[in-house]
């Protein structure tokens, strides 16, 4: 996260990535977050919010698509370790 933390400070976008930081480490969905409460936080509308938060989420997967690339020694073995870690937050 902090790669991707750092990504969003550097374009202006910290106070974006605090506000939907939690919401991707939950697991990127918005049911049960309060979206009045992030649209008033960000000050757009509920459509800026989701393509942001989607667009987050994709940045989120290839960041950690290439952290899991660095500690397997076969590239095949990206996606079981990926679904592995999947499995570990879905719990």
């Amino acid at each position: 996260m902090a790669k991707l933390a750092a990504r969003y400070e550097r374009k202006g976008l910290a106070d974006v990535y605090a506000a939907l930081q939690p919401v991707v480490q939950q697991g990127g969905t918005l049911r049960g977050e309060d979206l009045p409460a992030l649209i008033a936080q960000l000050g757009v509308g509920e459509e800026a919010v989701r393509k942001t938060l989607s667009r987050m989420m994709v940045r989120f997967r290839q960041e950690m698509e290439y952290a899991v690339r660095l500690t397997v020694e076969d590239s095949a073995a990206v996606g079981e370790e990926l679904a592995y870690l999947r499995g570990l937050f879905a719990q």
